[in-house]
């Protein structure tokens, strides 16, 4: 309709045209671009170089309001990574700014923005990236600081390191009391489930003021470690061999679903032939010179490509349990 072709060229407005990102007049665009349509996909695409423009003029805080508001009105039906060159932007931008942009996000108890969160910093997880957490910045009361933890547990649960980094930074700037319980938090779920942790954290400066409750949870790990060495095996908690079974066919089926998901989102997939082989290390084809002569072959030495991830401990001894500490952290 009309009012979706006005939004298309309000949102190729805002950063093809330098004065469109003075602070007065992007605050009227964006006002008016909340009503956009998140199916129509040239909008959306036009609004994220727009946003990504208006950053680049210094306006981080307002483009982050915006998104914050667009993704709650349009929650389920919008997703951050419509919005790549905005995080791109904020990633590489000053560490302060990324962590005050969490924290805010976190506070706000929106579900739609920490799936967001969750979303955008993936990548920084799965490139071992340590969250560089400014202190200053945190909530100064003792009620929020413990929200925040809470907020941290429930939506990185499966980012082990920005969790722990948020906990840490929190430590070190908390009462007594709030301490106690974020050591706690520290120490279970997040080392219970990931004991990979203790090593980052061992390393933790003598001078910082965590210190102390960052060593309370590590010890607090170790005995609970030292106690699931000590209990001998237990022949009736072995699950069957039909239960094993059952679930190695169920992984399957989910790895293959997530395959042909991901089959399906490739840029590159459509764009090259592809083919299946069933043994070798090395293709040969055939390729013919644009100045003709006989097809020459050309051979090509196979690689392989992995990647690795790690799922809370707790997902496979006790998955109902810990979904539900999740759900509460993050719907409180």
């Amino acid at each position: 309709g009309r009012g979706d072709s006005t939004l298309n060229r309000t949102a190729h407005v805002l950063w093809a045209h330098k004065a469109a990102q003075r602070p007065d007049i992007a605050t009227v665009l964006l006002q008016a671009l909340l009503e956009l349509n998140p199916e129509h996909k040239g909008t959306t695409n036009e609004l994220d170089l727009g946003l990504k423009a208006v950053i680049d003029a210094g306006q981080d805080a307002a483009a982050l309001q915006f998104l914050a508001d667009l993704l709650v009105k349009n929650q389920g039906t919008l997703k951050a990574a419509a919005f790549n060159s905005v995080w791109d932007a904020i990633l590489s931008g000053r560490s302060e700014n990324l962590s005050a942009w969490i924290v805010d996000w976190l506070l706000a108890g929106k579900p739609a923005l920490g799936f967001a969160l969750t979303e955008v910093l993936r990548r920084q997880e799965r490139d071992e990236v340590t969250l560089e957490v400014d202190r200053p910045g945190l909530p100064a009361t003792a009620p929020e600081l413990g929200y925040l933890a809470r907020k941290a547990v429930g939506w990185f649960m499966m980012q082990p390191r920005l969790a722990t980094g948020l906990l840490v930074a929190i430590l070190g700037v908390c009462d007594q009391a709030t301490a106690r319980n974020v050591a706690g938090l520290l120490a279970h779920p997040i080392l219970r489930n990931y004991p990979e942790m203790r090593e980052a954290l061992s390393q933790l400066p003598k001078d910082d003021p965590a210190k102390p409750w960052v060593d309370a949870a590590l010890a607090e790990n170790e005995r609970y470690l030292n106690a699931l060495k000590a209990m001998p095996d237990i022949p009736e908690l072995t699950p069957a061999d039909q239960h094993r079974r059952i679930q190695h066919l169920h992984h399957v089926d989910q790895m293959q679903a997530a395959h042909k998901a991901a089959r399906a989102q490739s840029v590159f997939f459509n764009l090259v032939h592809h083919s299946t082989m069933l043994y070798g290390i090395r293709s040969l084809i055939y390729v013919e010179d644009l100045d003709g002569g006989p097809r020459r072959p050309m051979e090509m030495e196979l690689g392989t490509h992995s990647v690795t991830m790690t799922l809370p401990r707790l997902d496979m001894l006790d998955p109902i349990g810990l979904q539900l500490m999740l759900v509460r952290f993050r719907g409180e």
